[in-house]
C-alpha cells in the first residue's frame, strides 16, 4: 500500500497492551479493494492480534430514506458473509454512533483504529471526536479514490481542466491490483452477534425512517456490482464516449 493513501488522526504511539485492531466501516462498504480493511489487517498481523469490522447503524443521517436504509443493509449482509469467511467477525452497532462506538473502544481495548476517509463535514467531525478520545493511534484512508484525494490537491478545485492535469501525471504511480486480504489467522475472542440475530433492532430502526415509496429493480451488494460492470465492460464500453450523453441510448453503466 502507498503510505500516502493513510492519514493519522492523533499522535498516540502504539498501545503496548491493546487486545485487538477494528476498522470502522462506513463509506466504502465493501470487502475486496479496501485499503482501509488491508491496512487495518497488516497492523492485525504484525501484531498477532484479532481483526473486527464494525458499522455503526443510526437513523439520523441527513434526508436518506428507509429505502436508502434497506438497499445498504442488503449489501452489508453480503460483507458479513465475505468476512465471516475470512474468519473477521463483522459488528454493528445500533444507536448513537459517538456513543456506541466509544462504548465498544472502551471494552475491547484496541491496539489502533482505522477508519475509510469521508470528505463531508459530519464525517470527519465525527472521526476526529473518537481519535481525541481513543488511547490508541487512530488511523484513516483514502480507500474510496485511485489517487488520494489529499495528494491531488491541496485547495478546493474550481475546474475540471486544473485538476485533470494533476490526476494525470499521478495517475500512473496508483493504477496497482491491491493485495488480497488473507484468512485471519487470529480468531476473535467470545461471540459477535449477527445481523440476523440483530434484526429486530435493525427493523425498529429502519422502520422509524420515512419511505420515499421507490421500488428498486437492482440488487445490492459487491457480487451484484461486479456483474453489471463486467456486463457494462463486455457490451457498452466500447460507445460509451458517444453514448453516454444520449438519454435514448442504454449508454450508461448502470453502476
Amino acid at each position: 500500500m502507498n503510505d500516502d493513501r493513510i492519514r493519522t488522526l492523533n499522535t498516540i504511539d502504539n498501545q503496548i497492551d491493546g487486545k485487538c485492531v477494528l476498522y470502522i466501516m462506513s463509506r466504502d462498504q465493501r470487502v475486496a479493494d479496501n485499503y482501509a480493511l488491508l491496512g487495518a489487517q497488516k497492523t492485525a498481523m504484525a501484531l498477532a492480534q484479532p481483526l473486527a469490522v464494525v458499522f455503526c447503524l443510526y437513523s439520523k443521517s441527513g434526508n436518506r430514506s428507509r429505502e436508502h436504509f434497506q438497499w445498504m443493509l442488503g449489501g452489508l449482509r453480503e460483507v458479513e458473509m465475505q468476512l465471516s469467511a475470512l474468519s473477521i467477525p463483522f459488528m454493528m452497532l445500533i444507536g448513537d454512533a459517538k456513543t456506541t462506538l466509544t462504548g465498544m473502544i472502551h471494552h475491547t481495548k484496541p491496539s489502533a483504529i482505522y477508519f475509510d476517509m469521508n470528505p463531508l463535514r459530519g464525517p470527519k467531525a465525527f472521526q476526529q471526536a473518537i481519535a481525541a478520545s481513543a488511547p490508541c493511534p487512530v488511523y484513516v484512508i483514502d480507500t474510496h479514490n485511485i489517487v488520494p484525494v489529499w495528494t491531488v490537491s491541496q485547495k478546493q478545485e474550481y475546474a475540471a481542466r486544473t485538476i485533470r492535469s494533476k490526476l494525470g501525471k499521478l495517475l500512473p504511480g496508483y493504477i496497482s491490483e491491491p493485495p488480497k486480504l488473507v484468512v485471519h489467522p487470529y480468531r476473535w475472542p467470545g461471540t459477535v452477534k449477527s445481523i440476523k440475530t440483530l434484526q429486530s433492532m435493525i427493523e425498529e430502526v429502519v422502520l422509524s425512517i420515512p419511505s420515499n415509496g421507490q421500488t428498486l429493480s437492482y440488487v445490492s451488494g459487491e457480487s451484484e456490482a461486479h456483474k453489471v460492470l463486467n456486463e457494462f465492460i463486455s457490451k457498452r464500453l466500447r460507445a460509451y464516449a458517444t453514448a453516454r450523453n444520449n438519454p435514448s441510448d442504454f449508454g450508461q453503466s448502470e453502476l
